[in-house]
């Protein structure tokens, strides 16, 4: 039995659009990060309103111990099992803005997973190999490649969590990453593995029954 999936890009506190794509959609959904949830304007996500058909994980925007206590949370390191497809799940990034930011407001300290964390999940995932990743951050070198791609600008920061993701994909290649976090529309195919970053409130579809074929399995790409 075929299974879709709608995968949404950042939020940042836009409730309202988020919602127009949740109502839009007749598949369930998961929320790559970066809602917004425990900043006082918006402590709460709307997805915790939702049904357990729309779910989340968190970005480096939300404040993690907020999302751990919504139903709709999906914690880090989950492999979940999608007509037969392994998928699994890593929260967070480093916020390269913090120092303008204020602690317990609108950054939280453990944004990012402790390497201990990160190596138990980069463990696992080697072990038990899911073919989708969905995570807020990418690989080192992935966000290398989008921020040329762009004529952006790459900071030099303290990112265990890209440094992980890279591990992981010279332990092993998914056949498709999707990721948030960056702001950018991006879908590149490398060795094999489809990574694909969703800007904010961009979403697309996705068939887990047609991982295969690569045109096929992304049904329709849309931009709130």
């Amino acid at each position: 039995m075929s299974e879709t999936i709608r995968f949404i890009g950042d939020i940042h506190g836009k409730n309202q659009s988020y919602l127009k794509i949740v109502s839009s959609c007749k598949y369930s959904t998961i929320q790559v990060g970066d809602y917004g949830s425990g900043f006082v304007i918006n402590p709460i996500s709307p997805i915790s309103t939702q049904p357990q058909t729309h779910r989340f994980i968190r970005g480096n925007h939300d404040n993690p111990a907020t999302c751990k206590e919504q139903h709709n949370y999906i914690s880090d390191g989950t492999i979940e099992n999608h007509s037969g497809v392994k998928v699994g799940f890593i929260g967070g990034a480093n916020s390269i803005d913090r120092e303008w930011r204020t602690e317990g407001v609108d950054w939280w300290p453990d944004e990012q997973l402790s390497i201990q964390e990160l190596n138990q999940i980069l463990d696992k995932f080697s072990i038990e190999q899911p073919e989708v990743i969905i995570s807020h951050e990418c690989p080192e070198f992935v966000s290398t490649v989008l921020v040329e791609a762009f004529n952006g600008r790459k900071y030099i920061d303290d990112n265990r969590t890209r440094q992980m993701l890279e591990q992981l994909y010279y332990y092993y290649k998914p056949k498709l990453h999707i990721f948030g976090h960056w702001h950018y529309d991006f879908d590149w195919v490398y060795q094999g593995t489809r990574f694909i970053c969703l800007n904010e409130l961009s979403y697309i579809d996705v068939d887990f029954s047609d991982l295969e074929n690569y045109d096929n399995s992304i049904t329709s790409y849309g931009r709130m």
